[in-house]
């Protein structure tokens, strides 16, 4: 999680945790602040209330370790089963990374790492250049 953060992901805790439950809200937000993960909210997305009065705080990825399909690990003690992040961390993290323009493209085949998106859309920009074809070089809008 602090990797997502580190490459810009905005975190938002969606929790059924309350300050009166046996697993206090204080206590995890305090458990994570001590790993060096701030969230950015808490059981909402302040950016939504400009456009939607919906609880259901908006992202664009859900984890949660009750969502169907989620990698997941059991513990054998019969402790309840939490999210396998050795698996959905990495993913994740590609994802946010290549929307930030600073991850790589993969080639799934082969998954051989090609260009970050970044390098690609400086390259065409060099070639746009170099070839004078720009609408700044050649003065129209």
């Amino acid at each position: 999680m602090r990797q997502l953060q580190d490459a810009g992901a905005k975190l938002i805790l969606w929790t059924c945790r309350g300050d009166g439950e046996r697993w206090k809200l204080g206590s995890a937000v305090e458990y994570f602040k001590l790993q060096g993960i701030e969230f950015w909210a808490v059981n909402e997305n302040p950016d939504q209330k400009n456009w939607s009065s919906s609880p259901k705080a908006y992202c664009d990825y859900y984890i949660d370790n009750s969502a169907f399909g989620c990698p997941l690990v059991y513990p054998k003690d019969g402790r309840r089963a939490y999210v396998d992040w050795s698996k959905v961390g990495p993913e994740l993290l590609a994802i946010v990374k290549l929307r930030a323009g600073t991850g790589p493209i993969l080639n799934k085949k082969s998954t051989k790492q090609l260009k970050t998106s970044r390098e690609i859309v400086e390259e065409k920009q060099g070639k746009e250049l170099n070839n004078g074809t720009t609408s700044l070089q050649n003065g129209s809008n």
